[in-house]
């Protein structure tokens, strides 16, 4: 036995006036475990005594049955196994522990596998640590409202009224508008921004801790955005930089509402093919190119459903890392073509050097820039370009090399 099994067994245990374990007592086991210092030895502890399955019985409600699974999932190594089928056994005969909507649309066993994952991943690419964050805007509606500026997840935003549902399946113009991107003339937009102004918009963007749907699989409090970021380029062999100003590009062309409706479209009934969180990873691209290999294994990631992977492109740290996969693949894919059949890249990038592409962007013309940020948003290398977009990034990529920029 440890300190916290015996802690646990006395919190959980049933007596004649005692039959139910309390939201209090709940929230005292789950800080014990994240407390503890051998977690393994108490999770062999309470198992040896027949009190894990009790432990996962008797914790709920779902919001905290979420992170009392995930604190075993990211804290246990040796005993991670008997943690796991002690899981599962306590889910016979318990049909609200099998409810997806109570695990955010991941089977129970996946939310435990996706934990589990994720804390051997952050901890492996060095984004485990909790870092300094910044403070979140206020805004509500217009440009930069989204999950970038706020920190509000896509997941926790009101259901749309039904009243809009109608008008946009009825495309009606002014409902259109208001859930769409809301930029139309791109530099019009940067032309009423202050240097000053767009150093605290990347700040803003970086400087918080990520919107993680899985908070409790880290060591501590979650990491912050610069930090899965910093890891994602040491990964992909990028920089935090170019990852930034294409996030921070996207994000100021997005708004609440928009979140809102790109998240609940790709998870109801249309599984709408939808773009998604940070980097605005459209579903279909994250499942097309495996954009969580790196955070997850093989075995949570081939029993994704559609719906699950459109909510981990909710979660900062999965969207951060799909969104520099992708810009790494695009590179790639740039340093195979053959500039003579792009004419169309070669005049509007005169400086663009397409075998640069294989290095760090660090190395790359300007023009390299430009050119992956028109490629990002659309069917790469087809020299099918987007208008005002490579300028739009190439800004939002200036504010990152400032001097005045830090990353946290």
């Amino acid at each position: 036995m440890t300190a916290t099994s015996d802690l646990i067994e006395s919190l959980i245990s049933y007596s004649w006036d005692d039959w139910q374990v309390t939201r209090q007592e709940a929230g005292r086991v789950i800080a014990a475990i994240r407390n503890d210092n051998v977690p393994d030895a108490t999770i062999a502890a309470l198992d040896k005594s027949g009190s894990l399955i009790k432990l996962f019985q008797r914790v709920g409600p779902p919001e905290l049955a979420r992170s009392l699974v995930a604190s075993i999932a990211g804290r246990t190594t040796m005993q991670r196994y008997q943690a796991r089928n002690a899981l599962i056994r306590s889910l016979v005969n318990n049909p609200l522990g099998t409810q997806t909507d109570n695990w955010i649309y991941f089977p129970t066993i996946t939310f435990f596998d996706i934990c589990a994952d994720l804390a051997d991943a952050a901890g492996r690419l060095g984004f485990a640590a909790a870092g300094a964050t910044g403070v979140a805007s206020q805004a509500i509606q217009g440009p930069f409202s989204g999950v970038g500026a706020t920190g509000v997840n896509p997941t926790d935003l009101p259901s749309i009224a039904f009243g809009d549902q109608l008008k946009l399946l009825n495309k009606d113009p002014a409902t259109v508008t208001k859930y769409s991107n809301p930029l139309g003339d791109l530099g019009a937009y940067l032309s009423q921004l202050s240097p000053q102004d767009k150093l605290n918009q990347a700040q803003t963007l970086v400087g918080q801790p990520i919107s993680t749907l899985f908070p409790d699989a880290y060591p501590g409090n979650p990491p912050s955005r610069a930090k899965v970021m910093s890891a994602a380029a040491r990964k992909y062999d990028l920089t935090p930089q170019l990852i930034g100003a294409i996030i921070l590009a996207e994000q100021r062309d997005q708004t609440r509402d928009e979140d809102a409706k790109d998240y609940q479209a790709a998870v109801s009934i249309k599984s709408a093919n939808t773009s998604i969180g940070l980097g605005q990873v459209v579903v279909s691209t994250a499942i097309k190119y495996e954009l969580f290999t790196d955070l997850l294994g093989q075995p949570v990631r081939r029993g994704l459903s559609r719906k699950a992977v459109a909510t981990l492109l909710a979660s900062d740290e999965f969207n951060i890392f799909a969104t520099a996969r992708y810009i790494r693949y695009v590179a790639n894919l740039a340093s195979q073509q053959d500039l003579r059949k792009l004419p169309k890249t070669r005049g509007a990038f005169p400086s663009i050097d397409l075998r640069a592409y294989a290095g760090n962007p660090r190395n790359w013309p300007r023009d390299n820039v430009r050119a992956l940020a028109s490629e990002y948003t659309s069917r790469p290398w087809d020299d099918n370009l987007s208008p005002g977009w490579p300028m739009f990034v190439d800004d939002a990529y200036a504010t990152f090399l400032d001097p005045g920029m830090r990353f946290p």
